[in-house]
Formats: structure tokens, sequence, C-alpha cells
């Protein structure tokens, strides 16, 4: 079952849903027949969950943006530990306590950067 506090979910198109636990730092895939497994574990401050169409899962923790491919490969997407206001590309990108993400369909990843109060956006 799921830990004591899952804060955040995304739906995939499939009906697929991920959840994100606050507590255990596992993010969790559920279907429809009521399977569940893990897809990643994470260490850091939970601050969002996103999935596309492929069932990639794209997650904030910390201030860092990473995203788990459908088979299991987590890649840091943009962001380091380093808090932040700086544009860059992967790892040189900063982010100040990001507490919300969101995908477009040309595979751009919004990221809500409340210590900055500024929307980012990263290219795919």
């Amino acid at each position: 079952g799921y830990g004591p506090n899952p804060g955040y979910l995304a739906v995939a198109k499939n009906g697929v849903v991920f959840v994100m636990d606050q507590d255990d730092g596992k993010i969790r895939r559920l279907t429809a027949d009521g399977a569940l497994s893990v897809v990643a574990a994470f260490e850091g401050a939970p601050g969002g969950i996103a999935v596309d169409g492929s069932e990639n899962v794209y997650f904030v923790a910390g201030n860092v943006v990473y995203k788990v491919t459908s088979g299991g490969i987590v890649t840091t997407v943009a962001g380091n530990a380093t808090p932040g206001f700086v544009d860059g590309v992967g790892e040189n990108a900063r982010f100040r306590g990001v507490s919300g993400l969101a995908l477009d369909r040309a595979g751009h990843v919004y990221v809500f950067d409340s210590g900055n109060q500024a929307i980012r956006k990263i290219m795919p």
C-alpha cells in the first residue's frame, strides 16, 4: 500500500495513476486492475509530478527536475542542489523552491519556481 502521505499525483492518458509519496520518497504506478509498482525513489523535498503520453514521469525533488522513463531510467532534466535563479541547460539551471510541474503536447516542461515567483519553461 501507500506510505502515510501521498502528496502528488498525475494521470496518464491511458488512465494509469502515478503517485508521489512525500514521506517514503517513492513514486508508484497504479493501473486500472489495481496493480501497484514502484517507479522510482528519491531524496529531497518533493514539489510536483507530471506524466507524458509515453508514461515518462517528470518529478521534482529539492530544486531538481527529473525524468523517469517508462523503462525505469532516471535522468536529470534541469537544476541541481544549489538554489538560485539561472536559466541554463541541464544541471546549469537553478531553481528555488519548485512547487509544481506541467507538460504540454510539444514536450515542454513548465516549472512553478515558487521561490523565485516565476513560471519557467524547459525545452524538450
